[in-house]
């Protein structure tokens, strides 16, 4: 081989890593937006059956990102395809550096790994666990694609909620323990209402773009003073339902230790209601993201207080 030809393999190399990456959403970093509800789940179960089947955790942890991720790649070479306006998105950078279709593939190869990872689930679980996880890999390709997707529907904020809420910390909780209770439901609530607000945002941030090919978000379908009184409402919400841990728990501090992301999410909120949607705002879906992390973690702290 010779230094040109090296030189050029290197390259295509290095686009190819940077447009997985791309593809994964590195400016948004809302990875932890799938996660925290399974820790949040796990640290129930430690703390009212004190043991962890360790398998079975790790495999939760393994399939939500990978559900995430095949979700999002899918969701962009799918609106790529059917001529959205991607700038805000990076979408346009992702798309530069190789062909749609490749990353169409790499969300097909991200569900495909979930499902190789939820296998010790589906075999703890039985069938009602085979059911909800061949569920979650069709609504995760369904978000954007099939005849009816969901994102173009205004049903996204909805499948958060069930999905990234109680789904996640129910299901969880469900297999270690064989049991649930309506402490499980208040966490998933609370980490439900979390996992919309990135979301929101996306979607107050989209608005123009998303209206242009008939995505028909809550956002796009009755405007964006809508959209900030929806970012609001559940930004607020789960501090606000917390306070029930004091009556369900006997545990004040699972109520008040994740009142200390008010201040950042007060100040997020601030940024939304002062400033039009635009590129910028991809920093306040970051925000929101850190902020159900630190809300997750602190009330996971306040389980063990």
């Amino acid at each position: 081989m010779d230094y040109q030809t090296y030189i050029s393999t290197q390259k295509t190399k290095k686009t190819f890593a940077k447009g997985w990456i791309l593809a994964c959403r590195p400016e948004t970093k809302t990875l932890s937006v799938c996660l925290i509800p399974i820790l949040v789940s796990i640290a129930l179960v430690y703390k009212h059956t004190k043991s962890i089947d360790w398998i079975l955790f790790l495999s939760a942890c393994f399939f939500a990102p990978c559900i995430q991720m095949g979700m999002n790649m899918i969701g962009d070479a799918l609106d790529y395809k059917k001529g959205e306006v991607l700038e805000n998105k990076l979408g346009d950078q992702r798309a530069a550096l190789f062909p749609i279709q490749h990353i169409l593939n790499g969300g097909y190869f991200f569900l495909t790994l979930a499902a190789i990872f939820a296998l010790p689930l589906m075999v703890a679980g039985g069938g009602l666990y085979v059911v909800l996880v061949c569920v979650s890999i069709a609504c995760a390709y369904c978000y954007t694609g099939g005849p009816y997707p969901f994102g173009y529907l205004g049903l996204s904020e909805f499948l958060l909620l069930i999905f990234y809420g109680w789904v996640a910390v129910l299901a969880t909780y469900y297999i270690q323990t064989h049991t649930w209770n309506a402490s499980v439901l208040l966490a998933g609530a609370q980490m439900g209402c979390l996992a919309i607000v990135p979301l929101a945002i996306n979607n107050f941030r989209d608005y123009q773009a998303d209206a242009l090919i008939q995505k028909k978000t809550l956002a796009v379908r009755f405007g964006l003073l809508f959209s900030r009184w929806e970012i609001t409402l559940f930004s607020l919400l789960p501090f606000i339902v917390g306070l029930f841990w004091i009556s369900e728990e006997k545990n004040k501090w699972m109520a008040f230790l994740p009142c200390f992301v008010l201040i950042p999410t007060v100040r997020n909120l601030w940024f939304i209601w002062n400033r039009d949607p635009s590129r910028e705002s991809t920093a306040s879906i970051a925000r929101s993201a850190k902020i159900q992390l630190g809300f997750g973690l602190l009330l996971i702290l306040g389980s063990f207080m």
